[in-house]
């Protein structure tokens, strides 16, 4: 299964990078005009595609890329003449950072409420906590960031500061209030979704034969829900986590453009603006990377704690 879902990985990879290329060859515009503007004389915008081998033919383009990427070499940035692989290893862990206390804040505090919710289902609370899920669920990604900003930091209260100022010489403890706000952000778009999953494979657990032979034996409702179901639920939770870390990834770019985080999102907004093909080539690569590795180990963790599946993966 390992073999299967590597080879299908990598095979997925290549389209994708395919994809990438030629999206990114068809944006609009020149990319020589657009870095050295539109007074530039013809011989260095000669020079300019020249120098970044913008002048060859696409396809060669493309097997050079692939080449370099087989390497390790994302390319150079053509705006700020950076490596692009030490852009992505600074921005991405940014961005990782916000993530990551998304994630530790977000998944416990889904999976509570989505528990709760079915333990008392049909109650006045479960309508209560489905319905604000919903509502949260239809205001899109920067609609809710810009909420976050009115409530805490403008109008109603002014706890945190609107936009990111961050300083990469400071440690990231030192400067937090910079976060509070992208993190609940991502908080909020991520929070429905796991709750709401969650409850509804809880309440077909605990309507299950074993739970209910769990009950008639005697075994306190704390003891069922926590020791029973929710163990019961670890396959569904391992793919709610996996499909929360994917989503986050794409809710990022949003994110960081509304606070101005300097992420990896952010920096994909900022080299399509520039028209700087080898850095958005290079982070719509590393966030494809990202969405075919957190799946494939997601799916090795679910076989793993599902002996059904074992069995069946091993027949």
């Amino acid at each position: 299964m390992l073999m299967r879902r590597l080879g299908s990985g990598a095979v997925t990879l290549v389209l994708v990078s395919l994809i990438i290329y030629v999206a990114t060859i068809a944006l609009p515009g020149d990319a020589a005009v657009a870095v050295l503007g539109k007074t530039a004389t013809p011989e260095s915008l000669a020079a300019f595609r020249a120098e970044h081998h913008l002048d060859q033919p696409a396809a060669l383009r493309y097997l050079a890329w692939i080449g370099d990427l087989a390497t390790g070499n994302f390319g150079v940035s053509v705006v700020s003449g950076e490596p692009a692989g030490d852009l992505m290893v600074s921005r991405g862990l940014r961005t990782l950072t916000l993530m990551a206390f998304a994630v530790f804040i977000g998944f416990p505090l889904g999976t509570a409420i989505g528990v709760f919710a079915a333990v008392r289902r049909n109650s006045p609370a479960d309508h209560a906590i489905s319905l604000t899920m919903l509502v949260i669920t239809g205001i899109p990604e920067f609609a809710l960031a810009v909420l976050t900003v009115l409530v805490l930091s403008t109008t109603v209260f002014q706890l945190f500061p609107a936009v990111s100022i961050y300083n990469a010489d400071q440690s990231i403890f030192a400067q937090f209030d910079m976060l509070v706000l992208p993190i609940l952000t991502l908080v909020l778009t991520i929070l429905p979704y796991i709750a709401l999953t969650i409850r509804a494979s809880m309440i077909e657990i605990l309507d299950s034969d074993f739970v209910a032979m769990a009950r008639l034996k005697g075994v306190p409702e704390g003891r069922v829900v926590l020791r029973h179901a929710l163990a019961n639920a670890a396959g569904p939770l391992i793919q709610v986590f996996a499909v929360t870390l994917v989503y986050m990834a794409g809710g990022a770019i949003i994110v960081e453009t509304v606070f101005q985080f300097p992420g990896l999102g952010s920096a994909l907004v900022e080299a399509v603006r520039n028209r700087d093909l080898v850095v958005v080539q290079a982070t719509t690569l590393v966030l494809a990377i990202i969405y075919i590795g957190v799946n494939i180990l997601a799916d090795l963790v679910v076989v793993a704690l599902t002996p059904r599946l074992r069995t069946k993966v091993t027949a």
